[in-house]
């Protein structure tokens, strides 16, 4: 399992889906899931910008790995968002079948995130809704990535801010230079 983490509007989705495509591995979108799984009070909660309750969002995860790892390795996008909740992947990714293998940690500045984040125009893509995002990230991303630093799971970093096509040639060589063969 590669992980695909960074702040809204970082260039995450798009950057999972193009390794995936390269790689044949299955690209599973975290936020995706959770929009076509989700309804009611809880979809509101999270197109308000709100993290979800993990337990939630893991069972629905591991769900969805356990039905696409048999068959092929993962491009997870968008998930871990917490220590807490990376902490429980490194055990539901080899409980699973396919162990982390390296983070991809895509950096963005705020305000060029926030002006793609603006154009994409989702329901959840609303001023107060991207500063909640933007506040989390800040909070959280450091320790998280120390989380698997302290596991010994390679951290690639890459600059989201570069064209589509530069920003995957730096992840495929981070991921190269890293040892995981993709």
């Amino acid at each position: 399992m590669i992980i695909v983490v960074g702040v809204a509007g970082s260039g995450k989705s798009t950057q999972s889906k193009l390794l995936a495509e390269a790689t044949g591995w299955c690209w599973i979108s975290m936020g995706q899931l959770l929009r076509n799984r989700l309804s009611g009070d809880v979809r509101e909660e999270m197109n308000s910008g709100k993290l979800l309750d993990d337990a939630m969002v893991e069972n629905i995860l591991m769900q969805e790995l356990t039905s696409v790892v048999p068959s092929c390795k993962v491009v997870l996008d968008g998930f871990p968002r917490r220590v807490v909740q990376a902490a429980w992947l490194l055990g539901a990714a080899k409980e699973a079948g396919d162990p982390i293998e390296a983070i991809v940690h895509i950096s963005a500045h705020e305000n060029v995130v926030l002006e793609r984040l603006l154009q994409r125009g989702r329901p959840d893509d609303k001023p107060d809704a991207i500063n909640e995002r933007f506040l989390e990230y800040e909070k959280d991303i450091k320790p998280l990535l120390q989380l698997f630093a302290t596991k010994a799971v390679p951290i690639i970093e890459v600059n989201g801010e570069q064209i589509p096509s530069a920003v995957q040639a730096e992840i495929r060589l981070g991921l190269k230079d890293a040892g995981v063969t993709i």
